[in-house]
């Protein structure tokens, strides 16, 4: 896994930074949405339930690999608590969600080019108090991240591990899911219960599953 993440900081440091001139994909928070389910439009959110599985990894992988086939890409640190993608991708943000969702910046300050047609919007690590948002700091993130995926051709969502109320719902508004686990017992059986615990929440459709670090 960490030859995988080496290869796509590689391939994104050829890509070269900066997007050749592409423009951040947006350009604020945007206006507060009616009350209801906020939905994510083209957009897939790669979750697990444990960590150490890969789920970053792939969600790298995917964001990588569609920006290289000329698809506006958004890559998505959902975890506010122990960000990371920014190290795998090789890059720093000067501003992460966690400093956006506490009014200190624009959404749009929080972007960073990782290569052409692809942009990361970083977490954070370390913030506990960021781990685990209120009710109306997840209903402003979801709201900012709609506005976002109006502007990309996809977004993908790197979510948490575990079953925190915000990751269940990330899960929820995005268009499809992208299960990872490993072989392991324990992450197959953590992966079900995330699933279980998501459709009772009214996610029944658009599961996917990937299996990594399997020998066959």
């Amino acid at each position: 896994m960490d030859e995988q993440a080496r290869a796509l900081r590689a391939r994104a440091a050829a890509a070269g930074l900066g997007g050749g001139g592409d423009r951040v994909p947006v350009a604020g928070a945007g206006a507060p949405t009616a009350a209801g389910p906020v939905r994510l439009a083209r957009t897939s959110a790669v979750a697990s339930g444990k960590g150490g599985g890969g789920k970053s990894t792939v969600a790298l992988g995917i964001a990588m690999a569609a920006a290289e086939r000329g698809v506006r890409t958004v890559l998505v640190d959902a975890d506010l608590g122990m960000a990371n993608l920014d190290v795998m991708a090789g890059v720093r943000p000067a501003h992460s969600a966690a400093e956006w969702l506490g009014g200190r910046v624009t959404l749009a300050e929080c972007f960073v080019a990782v290569a052409p047609r692809m942009w990361l919007l970083g977490g954070a690590s370390g913030l506990a108090r960021r781990a685990d948002l209120s009710p109306a700091q997840r209903r402003r993130l979801l709201e900012g991240l709609s506005h976002v995926s109006a502007h990309v051709d996809l977004m993908v969502l790197d979510l948490g591990a575990g079953i925190g109320a915000g990751t269940r719902e990330l899960a929820g508004a995005a268009d499809r899911v992208l299960m990872v686990t490993t072989p392991e017992p324990t992450a197959r059986a953590d992966a079900y219960g995330f699933m279980k615990s998501c459709v009772r929440g009214g996610r029944r459709t658009g599961w996917n599953v990937a299996c990594s670090m399997a020998s066959d």
